[in-house]
């Protein structure tokens, strides 16, 4: 069989999976595929309040690093802005399997969360280099493979009702762009809260969950560093000058007043991110997992229709 009957079957394969409504899904229903066509992190606290969900039980919104990313914002840093690209020029490609019998009331429905392959994605996100709007891959048509590294992680019972989906708590892959650099982290104690879901699309998504400190050290500061760096390559010209050649009231000029600390060499390592007192106070862990402490996190996404392997 040559390449293109392959792709051919494998698609069919793939549409058969995900829109037979008589598949059993791990909700006991069929299965509704989506793909992620906004991702939205919290750019105030009031944000952070709306996109986040109570972790522990405490009856409070729990979204620490959130309130970091609003931070940010503040010091001149534009989270978002990473995010967004990340979404539409493919390089975060976030799918979500909803199992249910219907999207309005169903006590034993279910969702889980994937990682798209880039590299496979049909249609491509970008028609050529020169493309600077992209998305094609979100018009509700997209057919994914999921990425090699993604977690093969049990999904999130819940239910819908009234066409509310509340799901979890469990554990769940999360993947966004920050800067130049992807963030994939496990989400413990999760929770999805979801609602407007049709065949089509689902109108709102808020995806909440922990991540532990080790997934911070090894993940988290790591994805930040670079990101800095390549905001203060884009903004700093001169790295032995004083000021490292920075633009007057460039975001490049605030990070390094805060960041470019030992040595002053007009970049940021990992290291002097992770030693800034201001990281540690807003990085610090504010919920406890089953007997772990973790750092909350909560988003917001929208999504559209895509058909991608469910099991």
């Amino acid at each position: 069989m040559n390449s293109r009957l392959a792709w051919i079957g494998l698609s069919l394969g793939m549409i058969a999976c995900s829109d037979d409504k008589d598949a059993p899904g791990t909700g006991g229903g069929a299965h509704y595929t989506y793909v992620a066509s906004e991702l939205a992190v919290p750019t105030n606290n009031s944000q952070a309040r709306e996109y986040g969900l109570d972790l522990n039980g405490d009856g409070s919104v729990d979204n620490q690093l959130g309130q970091m990313f609003g931070t940010l914002v503040v010091q001149g840093f534009d989270v978002q802005s990473s995010v967004t690209t990340g979404v539409d020029r493919g390089s975060t490609i976030q799918l979500f399997d909803f199992a249910a019998d219907n999207l309005s009331n169903d006590a034993t429905a279910s969702v889980a969360m994937k990682w798209g392959d880039p590299a496979t994605a049909n249609p491509a996100a970008c028609a050529s280099g020169a493309d600077t709007q992209c998305r094609r891959h979100l018009q509700g048509m997209g057919t994914f493979t999921l990425a090699p590294d993604s977690p093969n992680v049990a999904a999130l019972s819940g239910a819908f009702s009234g066409g509310i989906f509340n799901g979890g708590p469990g554990t769940l892959p999360l993947a966004i762009t920050l800067g130049a650099a992807p963030l994939k982290a496990t989400l413990m104690g999760a929770r999805i809260r979801a609602r407007g879901a049709s065949e089509s699309a689902v109108e709102t998504i808020i995806v909440a969950g922990a991540m532990s400190e080790a997934d911070v050290q090894a993940k988290l500061i790591p994805a930040m560093a670079l990101s800095f760096s390549a905001q203060v390559s884009a903004d700093c010209h001169a790295p032995g000058q004083l000021d490292c050649g920075c633009a007057e009231s460039s975001s490049g000029k605030t990070l390094i007043a805060l960041f470019d600390v030992a040595p002053r060499d007009c970049t940021i390592s990992s290291e002097e991110v992770s030693g800034s007192s201001l990281i540690q106070a807003l990085l610090s862990p504010d919920v406890v997992i089953d007997g772990t402490p973790g750092l909350s996190l909560g988003l917001k996404a929208k999504a559209v229709k895509a058909m991608f392997p469910t099991e």
